[in-house]
């Protein structure tokens, strides 16, 4: 049975993104996603929505 987790993934590479919901599909969740490459993209995010996590591409 699967776990529904709302994600949002502030990265800038879909590829990334790809891999980031295998690897929570493989741990048997259901993710709900939203990627978003820029800051102001993310505080519009986190303003609209209650998310479980929240992914950041810190370099």
């Amino acid at each position: 049975m699967s776990t529904t987790l709302r994600v949002l993934l502030v990265e800038d590479s879909s590829d990334d993104e790809f891999i980031f919901r295998r690897a929570l599909l493989k741990e048997q969740f259901e993710p709900i996603m939203e990627r978003v490459e820029e800051a102001d993209q993310m505080e519009q995010a986190l303003d609209s929505c209650r998310w479980d996590i929240v992914l950041v591409d810190y370099y």
